[in-house]
């Protein structure tokens, strides 16, 4: 799991220092698709084999994150992220939802559960790195 927020955050930080330099040099952003293809480039690159092992929809929510932060520039410049920040993953496809296990099964990874009453259909499932039970509240 420290794995995937790993890559996530090195795929946020590096295309974030892309597009600041892009914008820097030509005067000119990078949009989602550029550098969705970019990233497949880079995943294939000798030094960077490593990014494989990531899940691809963990790093492409993060590319829409960044896109997000731009598209709302005016309410703050996009930043770098940080180990310290909170870290947290979006799986947009193949979220599984037990109801009577009362538990959601993320793609090979763990499983969590959850403590809410009657859910409806998942289409995405957010993972935090420290998940806080709701006790008392």
């Amino acid at each position: 799991m420290a794995v995937q927020f790993g890559h996530a955050r090195f795929v946020y930080n590096h295309f974030l220092k892309v597009r600041q330099a892009r914008n820097a040099a030509r005067g000119e952003g990078l949009r989602y698709h550029d550098t969705t293809r970019m990233l497949t480039a880079l995943k294939r690159a000798p030094d960077h084999k490593w990014l494989q092992a990531a899940d691809t929809q963990v790093l492409q929510q993060r590319l829409k994150d960044l896109e997000h932060a731009f598209v709302n520039f005016f309410d703050g410049r996009a930043r770098f992220r940080s180990r310290r920040d909170r870290q947290s993953i979006r799986y947009p496809q193949r979220v599984k939802v037990d109801v009577g296990a009362r538990c959601s099964r993320l793609p090979s990874l763990w499983s969590r559960s959850y403590y809410a009453g009657a859910i409806g259909q998942v289409s995405e499932d957010t993972v935090k790195r420290y998940i806080e039970t709701q006790k008392g509240k």
